[in-house]
């Protein structure tokens, strides 16, 4: 998808109207900034997170979120697997996004004889120029506006992930972390038939193939795969789709799901005898 008409929009979480993905995130920062006026004294994060697939190329999945400055980077990493990524309990990690050259001068200054309080302090200081960030950290002391994080699911068959810092409000979050929004299902169809949407993937022929199927043909595929007893995974609402094992999250379950047939207007058949009728 290379244009953001083509892009599956997302429902603002907030006042449930429903906007392209550029427009959604004006909108969101809107609803934030009429929180400040009253809020509670404190720090919180406007974060929009995509796939990390290089800029030229953009994905249909984004999620919109508010976290506030007390929340952990761990409390963080919960979160992204519960909506996104959680299939077989793979190690993860968040690094701050900064150029080669800033990463590697302070990593020259480290050497055996440090002392414990040098030692602290040395990775303190590479946690803020590129190196992982431990878990217990808190938002609050590592994030600031235009800061961009990036964050890997599975270090075997990664899902990389960019945490983008659109904002940072004067005020704390309603919960730690609030879903302000996330791109509804893309409009997958099935490889077979090309008329229904898919709800199934062959893990083991995406590689080869086009593998998403709808319920009809998935049946029919598992006939003639040989690895369909352990490749057939249900579509999901994710990057993380058709990795590994897994098959969907916990959190906004209701999004999670394959794309469904807009519904027929109803009267369009009716008008149109009525027209045919009135012709004659």
């Amino acid at each position: 998808m290379t244009k953001d008409t083509n892009m599956p929009p997302g429902k603002c979480d907030l006042c449930g109207e429903e906007f392209s993905k550029t427009a959604l995130q004006r909108h969101l920062a809107g609803h934030l900034s009429k929180k400040i006026p009253g809020g509670k004294a404190g720090e919180s994060f406007y974060i929009r997170i995509t796939p990390d697939i290089g800029k030229n190329t953009l994905s249909p999945y984004f999620l919109y979120i508010w976290a506030d400055g007390d929340t952990s980077f761990e409390e963080l990493d919960y979160f992204l697997r519960d909506i996104w990524l959680e299939c077989c309990e793979h190690l993860s990690g968040f690094n701050k996004k900064v150029s080669q050259q800033k990463k590697q001068a302070n990593r020259i200054n480290f050497n055996l004889n440090m002392t414990r309080a040098e030692l602290e302090k040395f990775w303190e200081e590479d946690e803020l120029n590129g190196g992982e960030i431990a878990k217990d950290r808190l938002l609050k002391g590592f994030m600031k506006k235009g800061d961009e994080f990036n964050y890997c699911y599975d270090y075997g068959s990664s899902t990389d992930l960019l945490l983008t810092i659109l904002d940072k409000l004067p005020i704390a979050a309603d919960d730690f972390i609030m879903l302000l929004s996330r791109n509804e299902p893309p409009p997958l169809m099935c490889s077979d038939c090309r008329k229904k949407p898919a709800v199934k993937i062959c893990t083991a022929c995406q590689w080869d193939e086009e593998a998403l199927f709808c319920s009809t043909c998935a049946k029919k595929h598992a006939k003639k795969c040989r690895e369909a007893e352990w490749s057939l995974y249900s579509a999901a609402n994710s990057p993380r789709m058709g990795v590994c094992g897994y098959e969907g999250g916990l959190i906004d379950v209701a999004r999670d799901q394959p794309y469904k047939l807009p519904k027929k207007k109803s009267g369009t058949a009716n008008s149109k005898e009525a027209t045919t009728g009135a012709a004659g």
